[in-house]
């Protein structure tokens, strides 16, 4: 698929591999097509990894193509719906989608639902003067808008830069264990968030 393809070579996934850990459960929050879900799963058998997505096109695809492991399964949910308690939870590229109450809800949520001291990793497109930036921001705005492959309220974006987030998370109760700038084949401005909650 040519989608997961060029995600592949956008998106830094075994830089974020790293912080997660070895074992637990792990919650990937708006998993899409289950890339990152299955790598995750098949990097660690004693990983126990769910995958949620409220596409429930994008949960049928990654539960047709990325059967087999024990340790990996797909949910069509909205994560307010999920009641378990996770080690590490995982949002990639959602956030931007969300105005800031959702944004709060989200993370919020994610609080809820994580053991003590559990991790938090999020990224995020940072908002910035970028040429990459305005590149990304038209690329979401044909995903979004034209080709409606990705879902936002009324087709809206909520990029934002990366001291908001680091005053939300603090605000929420996180604690920061590292924030940077990552890189992938595709030099998008990638902002990696690692919090214990």
């Amino acid at each position: 698929m040519i989608f997961e393809a060029v995600r592949k070579l956008a998106l830094p996934f075994a830089e974020i591999e790293k912080y997660v850990p070895q074992r637990g459960k792990i919650l990937d929050v708006g998993c899409g097509h289950g890339i990152f879900s299955e790598m995750l799963a098949q990097k660690s058998p004693t990983r126990e990894v769910l995958g949620i997505d409220p596409a429930i096109n994008k949960i049928r695809l990654a539960q047709a193509h990325r059967a087999g492991l024990p340790n990996l399964k797909f949910k069509h949910a909205y994560l307010p719906e999920i009641n378990s308690k996770f080690d590490c939870i995982i949002i990639i590229d959602v956030l931007y989608l969300l105005p800031i109450k959702k944004k709060v809800e989200i993370l919020t949520n994610c609080k809820k639902l994580l053991k003590k001291n559990g991790i938090l990793i999020l990224k995020e497109v940072e908002k910035t003067g970028s040429l990459m930036f305005f590149i990304t921001k038209l690329e979401e705005i044909i995903m979004v808008q034209l080709l409606k492959y990705t879902y936002s309220d009324k087709g809206n974006l909520y990029f934002v830069n990366t001291a908001y987030y680091l005053k939300l998370l603090r605000k929420l109760g996180f604690k920061k264990v590292k924030s940077r700038q990552i890189r992938a084949i595709i030099p998008y401005p990638h902002m990696l968030f690692v919090f214990r909650a």
